[in-house]
């Protein structure tokens, strides 16, 4: 995140992001900040550490709308804020207090988080996948618990039992899918800081390297002729384009341009949200 001195000028000229948030933070003082969203939203913030021990976490205290909120005035806020957790006291949970336990908050709040911002925010096939992580582990387990009593430590057992049943790079897609539910949490302000922050994957994955030989290609091949239509020919296809699984079965005869032998996959259903092209060899068309 870039770091500088705000001034007045700077922030009247600072434009607003194509996508996401942009986040400026002052070097006057560390820890204080400015968000600007990509609707134009501006906020100023204050990070800091507060809590003992294990129960020390990083917080994030919402100072005010950058656009009622001058400069000068943000500042001087986030410095009284400071001098309270200099004082021992956290600001951030003296300005959100704990809610009382309800029953399904994380239920609720999942539910709210894949509506409102998986399913607008990404492709069809990670908001079915995040969906799946969220109804298959994460809800049996915490469905009926209030957030903002989830911990590291739970987190930890979650993933644990996942791996423990063999799983253990699912533990890791687990964890990514957590990291930004929290962080989106944090945004919304339904909690002060993340259990999962600076977290590392439970699994140490190993990037595959594997190749069929001459051999089993050869007994590849006569399996998809065993099994016949429709699997066999995906799976040809597979093997012969090196694309995608669920590109290659969603594939659609207009995508198909058979003089140029090529195979043109839209944005829309590319993984990297970007139109690639594939050239087909005799054997593919």
């Amino acid at each position: 995140m870039p770091t500088k001195k705000l001034t007045d000028r700077t922030i009247s000229h600072l434009k607003a992001p194509k996508s996401g948030r942009l986040e400026l933070w002052d070097s006057v003082l560390p820890g204080f900040g400015l968000r600007v969203t990509d609707k134009d939203a501006r906020t100023w913030f204050v990070m800091y550490r507060a809590g003992l021990g294990e129960d020390r976490r990083q917080r994030r205290l919402k100072i005010g709308d950058a656009k009622l909120m001058d400069l000068a005035e943000a500042r001087e806020a986030a410095r009284d804020a400071m001098r309270q957790v200099a004082k021992g006291a956290d600001p951030a949970l003296d300005r959100h207090p704990a809610r009382p336990s309800t029953d399904g908050a994380v239920r609720a709040i999942s539910t709210d988080y894949l509506a409102r911002y998986v399913r607008k925010n990404t492709r069809s096939s990670t908001y079915r996948e995040t969906k799946r992580i969220f109804d298959v582990d994460i809800l049996p387990a915490w469905g009926g618990r209030e957030l903002a009593s989830i911990t590291r430590r739970d987190v930890g057992e979650l993933l644990e039992g996942i791996a423990a049943r063999g799983a253990e790079v699912q533990a890791n897609r687990t964890l990514a899918r957590l990291k930004t539910f929290f962080a989106w949490c944090v945004d919304e302000e339904i909690i002060t800081a993340s259990p999962v922050g600076r977290m590392k994957p439970p699994t140490k994955e190993k990037a595959r390297d594997r190749a069929l030989s001459d051999d089993e290609i050869r007994w590849f091949w006569q399996g998809c002729d065993a099994l016949g239509w429709p699997f066999g020919p995906l799976f040809k296809l597979l093997l012969l384009t090196a694309q995608r699984r669920d590109e290659v079965a969603g594939i659609a005869f207009a995508e198909f341009d058979l003089e140029k032998r090529l195979w043109t996959i839209p944005r829309e259903r590319a993984k990297n949200d970007r139109t690639h092209e594939v050239p087909l060899s005799e054997l593919a068309l």
